[in-house]
């Protein structure tokens, strides 16, 4: 449980009929931790956002042929933690919690498309992609 001053984060700006502006998603909820960085692309002090954090979101920005969202004054997060990437199920798939364990009996089948965020995590040895809610799906039933 680490937390970032609100004070640390840009403000939202509205549009005359408060909707936000163009490039900025009020209350966005990260679906895998995310470190900060700036934009250099270097990581700041190690500051990791936990998964379902609410953060807002800025522009999209390219780092190193990367993309990233701004989230505050000179501060990025990976773009990937945030928007996700749609995978289409390859085989039956089971829903794992944080701890390698099934989280009941009930199955997606191939052919669904899930959306995944962030970068593979190894959990007990077995590979997971996030599908957020602090919920994983074995690497292997994408392949």
């Amino acid at each position: 449980n680490r937390y970032v001053k609100a004070a640390n984060f840009g403000a939202v700006t509205l549009e005359a009929n408060n909707v936000p502006a163009d490039g900025v998603t009020a209350n966005a909820v990260l679906g895998h931790d995310a470190y900060v960085y700036n934009s250099e692309g270097q990581q700041v002090n190690n500051i990791v956002l936990k998964a379902d954090s609410e953060i807002t979101t800025g522009e999209t920005k390219t780092i190193n042929g990367r993309q990233f969202i701004q989230i505050g004054k000179d501060e990025y997060v990976d773009s990937d933690n945030v928007t996700g990437t749609a995978r289409t199920l390859t085989a039956k798939a089971y829903v794992y919690s944080q701890y390698g364990n099934r989280i009941g009996k009930t199955a997606m089948n191939a052919g669904e498309t899930v959306q995944t965020y962030g970068d593979v995590v190894v959990i007990k040895g077995k590979t997971y992609y996030s599908i957020g809610n602090k919920q994983f799906v074995k690497q292997t039933a994408f392949e």
